[in-house]
């Protein structure tokens, strides 16, 4: 039998460029987020990271998302494509700041001290920062497509006693819902959600209890291996960072294949798909060449639309997001007002109980930032509910620990 190989720390690096000057009244500002390999210009890049440029002295921010650009590859030197952001013609500053937000199962390492390695960095004048980020845990304990039928039986309102509580699963499907139900070849009903919403217990099931024989034999085995290998990720059984082939493939690549396969013309690489999935989801390791190079390594988790420039003021009261999200456990509530007024900003639990008060009085007109610790909390999934004269809003929060 193969030994399991892992990264133990996958750190990324993030390369920031500034063109313009001093006198200049705007400029750019760009680079690329990639996994560190002992230099900061090869090793690959990462999709669909979410990076915040922010001026501390005015207040207003940007954000964007990793894309490919390969022209911006040759440009710079570089041995990846992936990854690259762009902030194009911003006021010019030397009072930005620069971010990556930490998505599921990925943290700023300590392997060097601040302020070396802060998140967010100051840009200034400089054209160069880089972010070292470790995975957030080492843990490779997958569980079948068995073990998770059984929670979605007892959820549903069957026999036997779940290992997983029927209000953490929930949460579980909700987290696959906000994680990948977007993400390159998603969404896939049954899979990445159920009626335009999260799955239930039902629809799992009903997926898990697809018939494996006949002409949509394979791809309802290949659908059940995806689920439960999701429901393995925001668990954090595994990481998708993890490597889980012979030649050095990781989670991320699979999950993007195998749904890159779910459709009635991908002939039989589905097969293939489908039994990678089930190596990983029982723990083994996947053979060289089953798993294609081709397929991006994505940043599951980012939030995008989190952040808005602070000039941009909605007509009412507007709670926007929180971020990062899922976390663990602080993260940073975000609300913009078109005029002065009271405001109560609170976070409940399922259960309609309230568990924290973030804002109750007086707020100027503008974009607001609140930090939210939840240290004292169980993980799950939270509301936050922002309300002002006539107005509110909700937001799902999930804490992760």
């Amino acid at each position: 039998m193969h030994h399991m190989h892992r990264f133990v720390a996958l750190p990324l690096v993030l390369l920031v460029v500034l063109v313009g000057s001093a006198q200049a009244e705007v400029w750019d500002v760009y680079g690329q987020v990639r996994i560190y390999n002992g230099t900061c210009n090869t090793g690959i890049g990462m999709n669909g990271v979410t990076v915040v440029l922010r001026n501390t002295s005015t207040g207003q921010t940007w954000s964007t998302v990793t894309v490919t650009d390969q022209a911006f590859m040759n440009t710079h030197g570089l041995t990846s494509p992936l990854g690259i952001y762009y902030f194009h013609e911003v006021p010019y500053s030397t009072a930005y700041e620069v971010e990556v937000i930490e998505p599921l199962g990925v943290v700023c390492s300590t392997a060097e001290p601040p302020p070396w390695n802060a998140n967010p960095r100051p840009v200034g004048s400089q054209n160069y920062r880089c972010f070292l980020m470790d995975l957030a845990g080492t843990d490779f304990s997958p569980h079948t497509i068995g073990y998770w039928k059984h929670q979605c039986t007892v959820a549903a309102g069957g026999n036997g006693h779940p290992q997983v509580p029927p209000a953490q699963l929930a949460v579980y499907f909700q987290m696959i819902y906000d994680l990948f139900n977007d993400a390159p070849h998603f969404p896939i009903a049954g899979v990445s959600h159920h009626n335009n919403g999260p799955l239930t217990p039902q629809a799992a099931l009903a997926t898990f209890n697809a018939p494996n024989g006949g002409s949509a034999g394979m791809v309802n085995k290949t659908r059940k291996q995806l689920l439960a290998l999701l429901l393995n990720v925001v668990s954090e059984y595994v990481y998708v960072w993890q490597d889980i082939s012979t030649d050095d493939r990781v989670i991320s690549q699979a999950i993007t294949f195998a749904a890159d396969m779910i459709t009635p013309a991908a002939g039989s690489a589905i097969s293939t798909a489908q039994s990678a999935l089930d190596k990983i989801n029982n723990g083994q390791v996947v053979p060289a060449g089953w798993i294609p190079d081709s397929y991006e390594l994505i940043y599951y988790g980012s939030p995008q639309g989190a952040v808005i420039p602070a000039a941009t003021l909605p007509e009412t009261p507007l709670l926007l997001d929180n971020y990062p999200n899922p976390f663990n456990p602080v993260t940073t509530v975000i609300f913009a007002l078109p005029e002065a007024g009271e405001v109560t900003v609170a976070v409940y639990d399922l259960a309609g109980r309230e568990v924290a008060r973030l804002a109750d009085g007086w707020r100027e007109a503008g974009r607001h930032e609140i930090t939210f610790d939840a240290s004292g909390l169980a993980s799950g999934l939270y509301l936050c509910r922002l309300t002002s004269g006539p107005h509110s809003g909700i937001t799902r929060m999930i804490l992760v620990k």
